[in-house]
């Protein structure tokens, strides 16, 4: 809480300094957050919905306790104000998923970007970064059909914070049946854990509530287009994900 509180706080001083050329806004649905001539770029949010930022505030505020207290704050799992960001770039769209999810209330998630008044209907991204590192729970039909050129570019990072980290096996084949084009930038498995002797392991585990092999830097995804032709680059551990890519890390 405090770091949002420094976010905000650094937002406002910067506004009132009149430092930029426009007030701060908050990114909200069908949000124009920059916009420029030449070259012809536009990007606009199209998400967190009102609901979504309402419930957020409600949420926040149910976290800061009566009195001080000592203690952890609770992880937070519920991404329903994550920003969904739609770039156009002269005659390039992209679509960058973020963390937003699909639920049922058709006011919040991917529901509220597709049915409430979308100013990009009719267009069709050829980049997406899908949302939610490919977790089934950020997932819509709609969207690949209605916002996403068929075999569009897909790009995704891993996740490696719980016990069954997406992406799964599962949401990689789900991903290769609706384009033959996904890149992610590292490894989608975390390595087992290598224990050491019982004493210090007894020691960690008073000291601290969670731990995981680190599994090494990030990768880079490098998408370039030239004359409406695109061509993908790879950096680092960041791979191109296809059948050999799916041998050599679910084989039997």
């Amino acid at each position: 809480m405090s770091e949002i509180a420094k976010i905000v706080a650094h937002a406002y001083k910067h506004d009132s300094a009149k430092r930029y050329k426009r007030r701060i806004h908050y990114a909200g649905d069908s949000t124009i957050v920059f916009e420029s001539v030449a070259p012809r770029v536009r990007i606009r949010s199209l998400s967190p919905s009102a609901k979504a930022v309402n419930s957020a505030l409600v949420h926040f505020a149910g976290l800061v306790p009566d009195s001080v207290q000592r203690g952890v704050i609770p992880a937070q799992r519920k991404n329903h104000c994550s920003i969904a960001l739609w770039i156009e770039f002269e005659n390039i769209r992209m679509l960058l998923g973020g963390d937003l999810e699909q639920v049922n209330d058709p006011d919040m998630g991917w529901n509220a970007v597709l049915e409430g008044p979308n100013p990009v209907q009719g267009s069709k991204a050829s980049v997406f970064k899908v949302p939610h590192h490919g977790s089934h729970n950020g997932h819509n039909d709609r969207v690949w059909k209605d916002l996403l050129e068929e075999d569009v570019n897909s790009i995704l990072t891993p996740f490696y914070g719980s016990s069954n980290p997406p992406p799964t096996q599962n949401d990689l084949n789900r991903l290769l049946s609706l384009t033959d084009s996904v890149s992610i930038t590292a490894q989608p498995k975390i390595p087992k854990k290598k224990y050491t002797d019982h004493v210090v392991q007894k020691l960690l585990s008073g000291m601290i509530s969670e731990r995981r092999t680190l599994v090494g830097k990030m990768g880079h995804i490098q998408i370039r287009a030239i004359d409406g032709r695109f061509s993908i680059g790879f950096d680092g551990p960041a791979r191109q994900v296809d059948k050999r890519f799916m041998r050599a890390f679910y084989s039997a």
